[in-house]
């Protein structure tokens, strides 16, 4: 689940970040749009996965999308962050498609994980989890 909540966490900072951006092609529409991208790039490649055979070979795609997904969580976080009013005017406009795309995401994940092979091909979803300066989660180990 922590994976949900940071690709929604990404996707809500995006929509403050695009309220800046004016119809010229600036820098914080074209990363509202490359997230909204990555993400569907993601969820289609875990379209693909049917069985334990397609889920090993779906993971170097996993993997691609993942990559492209953090950089473009990397340009998003060295974007300044808009005022309210830009906020407000981002959320009415992409609010919709980022639900979307966070809601199939996240109904694909959830379906890939109940197949064999499933979890193993989630795996490449961990670098997601991981954010800048987080320390590893300590491994915690059965009392007895």
């Amino acid at each position: 689940m922590r994976t949900a909540a940071v690709l929604a966490a990404a996707l809500v900072a995006l929509t403050a970040l695009r309220g800046q951006a004016q119809e010229d092609g600036s820098p914080y529409e074209a990363v509202v749009k490359d997230m909204l991208t990555a993400t569907d790039k993601l969820t289609a490649v875990l379209t693909t996965i049917k069985d334990a055979t397609s889920a090993g070979a779906a993971r170097p795609e996993l993997k691609k999308a993942v990559r492209q997904l953090l950089e473009v969580r990397a340009k998003a976080q060295a974007l300044k962050q808009p005022d309210r009013a830009q906020r407000e005017r981002v959320a009415f406009a992409y609010r919709r498609k980022l639900e979307e795309a966070v809601s199939r995401f996240l109904q694909e994940r959830s379906r890939v994980g109940t197949i064999p092979g499933g979890r193993d091909a989630l795996q490449e979803l961990v670098p997601l989890q991981e954010r800048k300066g987080d320390s590893p989660r300590p491994e915690t180990k059965p009392k007895g």
